[in-house]
């Protein structure tokens, strides 16, 4: 199998591409997978539909996957936090830009196509790397085929003109929305607050057996043990392999010869050249030159410059111009021609120099053959050892057998969580296999205990085979093993609850016509006052950036009730200062134009994307986001 799948990526359209545009260079665009956009119809399978397009369950939970797993967090951690609504929202807006560009009619041609798909190869120029490789590594990893892989740059391509025109459209700012936006950064405010925390509550009643026991059955999230593996990773390469490639001389003979072009040098001529640009001169400069004098001081008499005069260099015929190429090989050895007009000027031209045509010598590169045969030979050893091992273990042959007898190395990694990172620490336990990690992850997860899965290519060329040598499902400590960290659970959420209602009171107390400062000393507390608090400057005073957005959201003489760290606040808004741009230095004038210019761009396309996502009826199945990673029903995004 394995050896079809190489021999698959030299024929049809991948060979064409890489063998083609690739050869000129590339990358660029970041690939995106392009399995469902251009399916139609909506089942229970589907977490969203975006018009006549969708999202399935596999696509999105595969991307999921590939993001989460570099951030070390499991899709279920990223579901509770919101973070997987931000990667679905994505999803959702290069379909909708998708939509878009096909109502509009808009096209790339194959030109720009090619341009892009060159522009992937560009990073590995200057590299070892063979872009070649790279490439079909890419499409792999992405599991896209190659007509899939054009599909995707076309329509990344179409979609990246689309929001480039739309955000080009803001290059005007209006005056009263660069007001509101200096008045709203700089408004300040002036407020008296009364912090009550939760650890001034007294008198929390010790929790009973009964009470711990509900609370653990509520809170056994935080006591969760994830599920983890070990594993065995046996792995071959090409070392192992080399003294089994026999190269004999014959061979390396016969390789010269059938390549015996590229090792040959054609004729050259060393070519001294004078180029001017009027006829006159260059006929000067002959004449001198046929009188004895060098062409460089031909030239400086007769231009007074040397400008004009280029040293010896050396040519093959292909690599001069048309007009001057058979005049020159046509001379001798101290031959003066010229002058010969060409769209660079007029040429004069000396032969310092006939060089013959010689042949590199077997000895010469006779390494640099027996090199490439053997990487070619080796390429061939390894997938054949690759196939043979995926045989024998299939066939149930131990790991051990097969490494022993096939000389491969193996490293035992584990326990590690989903995340691949380890279960005693914050190390990833598959970092040396950065390129792969995922693979692998996906791997150790989708077999059971003691299964070995298929042998996998990794990106360097190697194979690995995986052995999931003990799967720990998750479970959750025992309520005698953390009683005392619940307790201290327990005792803090009453005391934070009983202070919540205490200072919900006293808000009560004040709004119906209580002083506030009378509010705090009923409370036993004081009160603070904080002048001239702004948006952008919390660390101005102990007011956490969330309760300052509340502050900026109220009336002068109102009073807020806002969690602080460990308790609550209450805050009175008692003066309210609104500044006018006409007041404002020039500098400051300018900085909020530019802030403008930066922000109306993006504003007006997230208007653009609303608009879509109203028009195409964008449709979200909760339920299965719920079932999958986590608990409500398909809804409007």
């Amino acid at each position: 199998m394995l050896r079809a799948m190489r021999d698959g990526a030299k024929t049809g359209i991948l060979k064409f591409i890489l063998m083609g545009f690739l050869v000129l260079a590339g990358g660029g665009l970041v690939l995106t997978d392009v399995g469902g956009f251009f399916r139609g119809g909506v089942s229970a399978t589907d977490v969203a539909n975006v018009g006549n397009l969708t999202i399935s369950a596999r696509e999105f939970d595969r991307n999921i996957r590939n993001v989460l797993a570099r951030q070390g967090i499991t899709p279920s951690e990223a579901y509770q936090s919101g973070l997987m609504d931000s990667v679905l929202r994505n999803e959702v807006n290069t379909r909708l830009l998708t939509i878009g560009t096909h109502d509009m009619g808009l096209k790339v041609s194959d030109e720009e196509v090619a341009r892009q798909i060159r522009s992937m190869t560009e990073d590995f120029a200057n590299t070892e790397t063979n872009p070649k490789l790279v490439i079909q590594s890419m499409l792999r990893q992405q599991g896209i085929s190659e007509g899939e892989f054009i599909d995707s740059i076309r329509q990344q391509t179409v979609n990246t003109l689309l929001t480039d025109s739309i955000r080009s459209a803001a290059n005007f700012v209006p005056e009263p929305l660069a007001q509101t936006l200096y008045a709203y950064e700089n408004e300040s405010r002036t407020v008296n607050v009364i912090t009550l925390t939760n650890n001034s509550v007294r008198d929390i009643v010790e929790p009973t057996d009964e009470s711990l026991q509900s609370f653990y059955e509520a809170n056994k999230f935080f006591y969760l043990i994830p599920e983890h593996r070990t594993i065995t990773i046996a792995t071959l390469n090409t070392d192992m392999l080399e003294d089994r490639v026999e190269i004999t001389e014959e061979e390396l003979q016969q390789a010269y010869d059938s390549a015996i072009e590229t090792f040959q040098q054609p004729q050259q001529r060393s070519l001294e050249q004078a180029i001017v640009t009027d006829a006159s001169d260059a006929e000067a400069i002959l004449a001198q030159a046929n009188e004895g004098k060098s062409l460089k001081n031909a030239v400086t008499n007769v231009t007074g410059s040397g400008s004009a005069y280029q040293a010896s260099s050396d040519f093959e015929k292909s690599g001069l111009l048309e007009d001057i190429a058979d005049p020159v090989f046509a001379a001798t050895k101290g031959d003066v021609i010229g002058p010969i007009e060409t769209p660079l000027g007029f040429h004069v031209i000396k032969v310092t120099n006939i060089i013959a045509p010689e042949t590199t010598p077997f000895a010469e590169v006779r390494d640099d053959l027996r090199h490439n045969i053997l990487q070619d030979r080796l390429i061939d050893e390894m997938i054949d050892a690759a196939n043979a091992i995926d045989d024998r273990l299939a066939g149930g042959e131990t790991l051990e057998t097969v490494v022993s007898e096939m000389g491969l190395t193996t490293e035992k990694i584990g326990p590690f969580k989903e995340s691949g990172m380890k279960m005693d620490s914050d190390d990833d336990a598959l970092k040396s296999y950065e390129s792969d990690r995922d693979d692998i992850i996906a791997a150790a997860y989708d077999f059971e205990e003691g299964d070995i899965a298929p042998v996998m290519e990794l990106s360097d060329g190697r194979f690995v085979a995986i052995r999931i040598d003990s799967v720990k499902p998750r479970e959750y400590k025992s309520l005698d093993s953390v009683k005392a960290d619940l307790k201290k659970r327990w005792i803090d959420q009453q005391k934070a609850l009983t202070n919540k209602a205490r200072a919900q009171d006293a808000l009560t107390s004040i709004q119906e016509g209580q002083d506030f400062k009378d509010a705090a000393q009923k409370l036993g507390a004081v009160t603070r006052t904080y002048k001239n608090l702004k948006r952008q400057d919390p660390g101005q005073s102990n007011i956490p950036a969330g309760a300052l957005d509340q502050i900026f959201n109220v009336k002068a003489g109102q009073t807020l009730l806002t969690p602080v760290e460990n308790g609550f606040a209450l805050v009175q808004v008692t003066d309210i200062i609104t500044p006018d741009i006409a007041d404002a230095k020039e500098e400051d004038r300018e900085q909020i134009m530019q802030a403008l210019v930066r922000v109306v761009p993006n504003e007006i396309f997230n208007q653009y994307l609303n608009g879509m996502n109203q028009k195409e009826k964008v449709k979200v199945n909760r339920r299965l986001l719920d079932q999958m990673y986590g608990s409500s029903e398909s809804q409007a995004f």
